[in-house]
C-alpha cells in the first residue's frame, strides 16, 4: 500500500472552504457598515460555496482517494458525464 499524504490536503480543502466562507457570512451579518446590496450578494455566493464544500467536495475527495465510484445514482450520474465528454 502506497502512502498517499496528498489525501490529507484534499481533506483539508473543504474544511478551509467552510471556515473562510463562514467568516465572510459572519462578518457581513455582525458589522452594521457592511449591510449593503453588494455584500449581501457576496454572502449569497459564500452560502453557495458552503453548500459545495459540504455536498460536493467530500464526494469528490472520496472518488479521488478510493479510485472508484460509489454505487447507485452517483455512479450513473458520473458515468453519464464521462460518456458525454465532460
Amino acid at each position: 500500500m502506497s502512502k498517499r499524504y496528498w489525501c490529507l490536503w484534499l481533506l483539508l480543502l473543504p474544511v478551509v472552504t467552510l471556515f473562510g466562507n463562514a467568516l465572510v457570512c459572519l462578518s457581513v451579518l455582525t458589522e452594521r457598515g457592511l449591510h449593503t446590496a453588494t455584500n449581501y450578494f457576496i454572502v449569497s455566493l459564500a452560502i453557495a460555496d458552503i453548500m459545495v464544500a459540504m455536498l460536493v467536495m467530500p464526494l469528490a475527495v472520496y472518488v479521488e482517494v478510493s479510485q472508484r465510484i460509489a454505487q447507485g445514482w452517483v455512479a450513473d450520474f458520473y458515468s453519464q458525464g464521462q460518456s458525454q465528454g465532460y
